[in-house]
C-alpha cells in the first residue's frame, strides 16, 4: 500500500506542474494542461483521503471544480467546433494561436 501512496503523491505532483506549465504557455497544447490538472486533483485527493488530510482533499474538491470549468470553457468547444466542420484556423478556444 505504501508503494501506492508514493505513486499518487508523486504522480499528482508531476502532472499538477506538467498541468501548470501548458496551461501557462497559453498555445494549442494549453488544453491539455487541464486534463494533467485532473489528474493530479484526482491523485492528491486519494492521497489526502488515506492520510487524513481533511484540508488536502476539500482544497483538491475546490480545485477539481475549476479544473472542469477549464475543461469544459478551453477542450469541449474545441471538440464541438470541430465536429460542425469548422475550418482548421477557426476556433472557438479562448486559447490564442501563435
Amino acid at each position: 500500500m505504501t508503494e501506492a501512496i508514493a505513486f499518487l503523491e508523486w504522480a499528482g505532483c508531476v502532472t499538477g506542474v506538467i498541468g501548470a506549465l501548458l496551461v501557462a504557455l497559453n498555445n494549442a497544447w494549453s488544453k491539455w494542461g487541464f486534463i494533467a490538472y485532473l489528474v493530479s486533483n484526482v491523485c492528491w485527493f486519494g492521497f489526502g483521503l488515506y492520510h487524513g488530510a481533511a484540508g488536502l482533499v476539500w482544497m483538491q474538491v475546490a480545485f477539481m471544480l475549476t479544473t472542469l470549468v477549464g475543461i469544459y470553457r478551453w477542450v469541449l468547444p474545441v471538440r464541438l467546433h470541430e465536429e460542425r466542420g469548422a475550418p482548421r484556423g477557426a476556433s472557438s478556444s479562448p486559447v490564442s494561436e501563435r
